[in-house]
């Protein structure tokens, strides 16, 4: 089985962060099962990429972040996928929010006949605060989009339920709880 991963990866001399660490040790749990894993990411090709499994979609630098995808990545993805024959695709979310690509990435991989998963990894907070609504909001803004992931992997059955109300169809969550 080949498995299409967008994750995060870190620039050189940056130790990372929590979607770094968890895009790298996501890749080498699923390589050390034996899955050929396609990796996306943003950022700058390095030379441990030559193996043409990982993929440097390019990105445009924000805030030192590398979240804005160049203008050409659509068809980047398309043709990488369909080269590699890639039979599942998995997205760490968010991948892409500012370029779209979280939104647009389950039409591109069903025009190609390959099912794709998500795991959300957005903060909530259920508390009448600043940061509470604004998280809820953000949960609001995501829920249409991901409605077209085939599953997509949440933390809590708060979540769930919320994301359910916002019209997500809860047979396409899957609750994880976090291991921290």
């Amino acid at each position: 089985m080949k498995l299409a991963l967008f994750g995060h990866k870190a620039r050189r001399g940056e130790r990372g962060d929590g979607l770094i660490t968890y895009s790298r040790e996501l890749l080498r749990g699923l390589k050390a099962r034996g899955l050929d894993v396609v990796f996306f990411y943003h950022g700058e090709k390095t030379r441990e990429d030559e193996d043409g499994l990982a993929i440097s979609i390019g990105s445009f630098n924000l805030f030192n972040k590398d979240v804005i995808s160049t203008p050409y990545v659509r068809s980047l993805i398309t043709d990488a996928l369909a080269a590699q024959k890639v039979d599942v695709a998995h997205a760490s979310l968010s991948f892409s929010l500012l370029s779209g690509l979280d939104f647009s990435l389950p039409d591109l991989c069903h025009e190609l006949g390959i099912p794709i998963a998500a795991t959300l990894h957005f903060p909530y907070d259920r508390r009448l605060t600043f940061w509470g609504s604004a998280s809820r909001s953000l949960y609001r803004l995501y829920a249409s989009p991901l409605s077209k992931y085939d599953a997509v992997v949440i933390f809590s059955e708060e979540q769930k339920a919320l994301l359910s109300d916002y019209g997500v169809p809860p047979e396409r969550l899957r609750v994880v709880p976090n291991g921290v």
